[in-house]
């Protein structure tokens, strides 16, 4: 190992312990949320460790990656070669700047620190595109250099899952919520309280720490991105209600009669719209 260990995030029997996969005393029952790609718990530890290089089809990046995003952070991308390949180049997320200044942890909101030592571990991501520049193939490999000859993390893989939440259990616990679930619930339903197959898919899936605020958040965050039209009607300029309702309405077929009408208000002579409709 390139760097030094702080013995302090390599504690191995605390819980900031090497990644594992489903608890033994749990039955292995299928998830009734997550649906997890084939060897999610091997795929994520060899794409931590870097030991050799990693390659998937277009398929298999978009099915693997969003459980791995939490663990990188993406600093720089190349323009395409001649070849059609593009390589981008990541950090790990716990890497620091040592010239940038330090938070004092003394602002208005008085962030606590993070105390966590800068690992230098770097990866290198190459697309391959065809000649219409479709995804192709992906290429996953260690990338170091004379600055940084680090080849392994200063940190077990499960104090990154601790760190950061990856998109694709974000996005898992967001659904719930946004179908009308509490974020109490869905917690305890991801927990496997009552279906151990949701605790051992989200423990594979990198979600050991996932808790109620990061539910509620994930909630909010999912419905800002996918907003329900059934829901936001309210919040929309009243010609754009009184048009929706006008043209819904009208899909509804022969057996429903629908007009706009206007009125003028009696107490302020002020024009009013609405919809008016019966069965015939």
């Amino acid at each position: 190992m390139d760097q030094n260990l702080n013995p302090q995030f390599l504690i191995e029997d605390s819980k900031y312990e090497i990644a594992k996969g489903p608890s033994k005393d749990l039955p292995l029952l299928p998830s009734t949320v997550l649906d997890l790609p084939p060897m999610l718990h091997s795929i994520r530890n060899q794409v931590f460790l870097l030991n050799t290089d990693i390659t998937w089809t277009a398929k298999e990046f978009e099915d693997y990656w969003p459980y791995l995003d939490s663990v990188w952070v993406h600093n720089q991308t190349r323009p395409m070669t001649q070849k059609n390949v593009q390589r981008s180049y990541w950090y790990c997320r716990l890497w620091r700047n040592e010239k940038e200044r330090k938070s004092e942890g003394a602002g208005v909101r008085a962030k606590r620190m993070r105390t966590t030592p800068s690992c230098e571990m770097k990866m290198v991501m190459a697309k391959e595109f065809d000649a219409e520049i479709k995804l192709q193939k992906v290429t996953i490999s260690l990338h170091t250099d004379k600055k940084s000859p680090c080849s392994s993390h200063n940190h077990t893989f499960d104090y990154s899952d601790s760190i950061k939440l990856n998109s694709a259990v974000r996005s898992a616990a967001g659904q719930e919520v946004a179908k009308g679930y509490t974020p109490a619930a869905v917690n305890r339903n991801l927990q496997g309280v009552k279906w151990a197959g949701n605790r051992d898919a989200l423990k594979d899936a990198g979600g050991t720490y996932l808790d109620l605020k990061a539910v509620h958040n994930a909630g909010g965050d999912f419905r800002k991105a996918n907003p329900d039209i059934r829901m936001k009607g309210a919040k929309e300029e009243w010609e754009i209600q009184l048009n929706d309702c006008y043209d819904n309405l009208q899909n509804q077929g022969e057996e429903i009669l629908s007009a706009k009408i206007k009125a003028t208000r009696a107490f302020d002579n002020e024009e009013s719209y609405g919809v008016v409709y019966a069965k015939r």
